[in-house]
């Protein structure tokens, strides 16, 4: 121990020397790098039941009761959404980050290339109380708030996209039923016209088919809310999210952190010079030695 205490204080100078030129060197180069900004919007999904058309137009008497936030699938889905090739897409063509990141558009690797700095300054993660965080980096603090608030709002419409496109492939089914079940009314009125007018005594058949248009009828207005409730619910201008807080130009910039910087090279030059010090002198003392 005390050994190698003596080493270093022989090399102290130089270490120390060292140290110092390596930080003033770090310092000069972190003036040069540009600062960036980071801005955050965050959000948590509605739960889809919000989003369901009994819930939308509750019925008398029916009570609906569940949570308003989504669970944990519905986290995963739209942070999946966010890091999808069709949020890359939007944002390279919203924002023109090619021309943005200084991208060479006649490179063949572009794509690749603005996706990479994309990600690297792109952030999307589920927070510690449960919300999801939209953190964009950027040098102009106004383009990174406006990027931030943007990905939210598409994150919105893909996902209502989504819990919708299922409603929209049900409407067809309704009107096909709604118009079958419209026939059958039609042809049993039609057949109810034709035994009052040819055999009219016959109460029982005009009894029975006119129950069974009473029952088709409630089926079919059953059927008629049904659509109606559903092409309103598809026409609304609803949102899936709930927004927490929207994304605002940041103050104070979030990187490079430049006490950190000099600090760091400043402590990895002197671990380094400490270690070839030891190295230096045990490697003399080994060719004394060896008489070399």
């Amino acid at each position: 121990m005390f050994e190698l205490l003596d080493i270093l204080l022989k090399y102290a100078k130089i270490i120390l020397g060292a140290s110092f030129i390596v930080a003033l060197a770090a310092a000069g180069i972190s003036l040069f790098m540009p600062n960036y900004y980071k801005s955050v919007c965050s959000f948590k999904p509605a739960n889809p039941l919000m989003l369901d058309r009994n819930s939308v137009f509750p019925k008398e008497g029916i009570k609906s009761d569940f949570y308003m936030f989504g669970g944990k699938e519905d986290i995963d889905r739209v942070i999946s959404l966010g890091t999808s090739g069709m949020m890359y897409g939007y944002l390279i063509d919203k924002f023109d980050l090619y021309k943005h990141y200084d991208i060479d558009t006649t490179s063949a690797l572009k794509q690749f290339k603005v996706v990479k700095k994309l990600q690297s300054n792109y952030e999307i993660s589920k927070n510690a109380l449960g919300a999801v965080d939209v953190a964009v980096l950027d040098k102009d603090p106004q383009f990174a708030a406006a990027m931030s608030n943007a990905i939210a709002y598409k994150i919105d419409s893909l996902n209502i996209a989504l819990i919708f496109d299922k409603k929209r492939e049900l409407l067809p089914i309704l009107q096909t039923e709604y118009n079958k079940i419209e026939t059958t009314i039609n042809t049993l009125r039609d057949s109810v016209q034709n035994i009052v007018r040819n055999n009219p005594k016959d109460t029982l058949s005009t009894n029975l088919l006119s129950s069974l248009i009473g029952s088709n009828m409630e089926t079919l207005n059953s059927l008629q809310q049904n659509l109606t409730e559903t092409q309103a619910l598809l026409s609304k201008p609803l949102s899936s999210l709930y927004f927490i807080e929207m994304a605002s130009p940041a103050v104070r910039k979030d990187k490079p952190v430049r006490s950190l910087i000099v600090i760091g090279a400043a402590l990895f030059t002197f671990i380094v010079m400490c270690v070839a010090a030891v190295f230096v002198e045990k490697f003399a003392a080994y060719r004394k030695s060896q008489g070399k």
